[in-house]
């Protein structure tokens, strides 16, 4: 009986590793899949082995294409009257600017992957580094402080736990760009001895695990950027920049 037990154990994990493993598999086909549609209609198009531009593969004349391309759309924002957002990968820096100035700035502390659509055409990075929206805006925060007066009402017990422990949470920001680019943004707290305390591998898979479902079978394919910035700093930038702001990229 024992051995029949042991049999049927062994049996129900297999069984249960290769319904696991076909569900891998189905999931890499329809993410292999959309990633050719999704790059083809959004940011990656083409590949760099399909445009061949003259100069473009060599490292020194494409990075003064990349500053040339970057000054255009820049002078671009400047006619913007809504402050914009610039995410500069190649100085790690995520600056807000208006008219051509620049407001804010702080240093990106941790990036993931750390080098992100680095091997694209001319062509495609034009749209990757071309001015676009951000839209669908996820955050554990408002945009803006929010100040209730209630008079003569009495707190339920643990409302105040409850609300000093969600202002006091790092900052979690994601969106999506115009260009099909998803950004994830964390805060990272300063510790007493103030020095920061990061836990990137912590955050991507939660991150991984609460878009489990929503990334089963995706219909197109979004390169995604996680960011790591100062706390403080990444909630001035989100409460700044203005709903379906303004954001450029520069890697």
């Amino acid at each position: 009986m024992n051995f029949l037990k042991k049999r049927k154990g062994l049996f129900s994990i297999i069984a249960v590793f290769t319904l696991l493993l076909v569900f891998f598999v189905v999931r890499l086909v329809f993410a292999v899949s959309s990633s050719y549609t999704g790059f083809g209609k959004s940011v990656s198009v083409p590949l760099r082995s399909d445009v061949h531009t003259a100069g473009w593969n060599n490292s020194e004349v494409r990075k003064l294409q990349k500053d040339i391309f970057l000054l255009e759309q820049l002078r671009v924002l400047a006619q913007s009257d809504s402050i914009s957002m610039v995410i500069d990968l190649s100085d790690s820096t995520v600056q807000l600017q208006l008219k051509g100035m620049e407001l804010f700035h702080t240093k990106i502390l941790r990036k993931y992957p750390g080098v992100f659509l680095d091997d694209l055409s001319q062509e495609a990075y034009r749209r990757f580094a071309q001015i676009t929206c951000i839209g669908n805006e996820k955050a554990n925060l408002s945009k803006k402080p929010v100040k209730k007066i209630q008079a003569f009402q009495k707190e339920t017990i643990g409302s105040g736990a409850e609300t000093a422990n969600l202002q006091n949470a790092p900052v979690n920001w994601s969106f999506v760009t115009g260009n099909n680019v998803c950004v994830v943004i964390t805060g990272v707290k300063l510790n007493q001895d103030s020095t920061f305390i990061m836990h990137p591998t912590y955050d991507l898979i939660k991150y991984f695990t609460r878009n489990f479902f929503n990334e089963i079978f995706p219909e197109t394919y979004s390169p995604v950027l996680y960011l790591w910035l100062n706390d403080n700093d990444a909630r001035a930038i989100y409460r700044a920049v203005p709903l379906e702001g303004k954001i450029l990229f520069r890697n």
